[in-house]
């Protein structure tokens, strides 16, 4: 019988597209683009993800920081699409400042959460950086359920390092075995559990 479980957080409490999509979407409307025409959302969005995915992937080729990245995300967008790159670093900044308030839950999780705190100890084990972290858990409204939130850059451990859960595991004062995680990933969340038992 298990008596603590943990749970990932971005595409398992949340939708991380839907939060991506989301936080564009609003910056790109406040800057006076015509998103809400489907066809224009649509055309932005289908540049715009793969090229965001490129810098990310090549976060540690590039040594760009993260306001970088999602610059250089925007403005290669915009100029992809013939749109003026003027504002690229305005519409970035408000960007990462809406994303950071953007909590969208997958399906039925808020009820889940809400029925599983009076059985179960409750964490999250996350990567990510903490700014984003912590306020989307806190806009979700599910902070109160948890007893553990670690996060990658709070700690200096990032999944699949077996640190990160361990950490949990001592902050919830529950054993390996009594405690089943919750993820999305076999190459991050699945190896990074196995390992910490």
């Amino acid at each position: 019988m298990y008596k603590a479980l943990l749970f990932d957080l971005d595409n398992t409490l949340l939708d991380f597209t839907a939060c991506q999509t989301t936080a564009l979407k609003k910056a790109l409307a406040i800057e006076g683009f015509n998103v809400a025409n489907n066809g224009v959302w649509r055309n932005i969005w289908q540049i715009y993800q793969p090229i965001s995915q490129r810098y990310w992937d090549d976060i540690s080729v590039n040594n760009l920081s993260r306001p970088e990245i999602i610059e250089h995300s925007i403005n290669e967008t915009l100029n992809q699409l013939n749109y003026d790159t003027a504002n690229s670093s305005n519409i970035a900044n408000m960007y990462w400042t809406i994303f950071c308030q953007t909590a969208c839950l997958n399906g039925g999780v808020a009820e889940t959460i809400q029925f599983l705190h009076n059985k179960y100890k409750l964490g999250i084990v996350t990567n990510g950086y903490a700014d984003s972290q912590r306020d989307r858990i806190l806009a979700s409204g599910l902070q109160p359920y948890f007893q553990s939130i670690v996060i990658s850059e709070e700690v200096g451990y990032a999944k699949p390092a077996k640190q990160i859960f361990e950490l949990a595991l001592q902050e919830l004062q529950v054993e390996p075995q009594d405690t089943l995680y919750i993820g999305n990933s076999i190459d991050i969340d699945y190896k990074g559990a196995v390992e910490a038992n």
